[in-house]
């Protein structure tokens, strides 16, 4: 009898992220200093990158 390991497999490599609060609204950073920001999905997921820390401030990129 042989087991699968697919637990290990199905694990994406993913950046480890920080939640952080900017202007009162819940965000992930890679880096509070110099990081990207994203926003977080109703599912508690990273989502889309919205912007970017430079030198511990929050940059956030203009909407299109």
């Amino acid at each position: 009898e042989e087991e699968e390991e697919t637990e290990e497999e199905e694990e994406t490599e993913e950046e480890e992220v920080f939640e952080v609060d900017i202007k009162g609204k819940k965000y992930y950073t890679t880096n509070e200093k110099t990081g990207q920001i994203y926003t977080v999905t109703d599912d508690e997921d990273i989502g889309d990158e919205v912007g970017i820390f430079k030198n511990g401030k929050a940059t956030f990129y203009k909407k299109k």
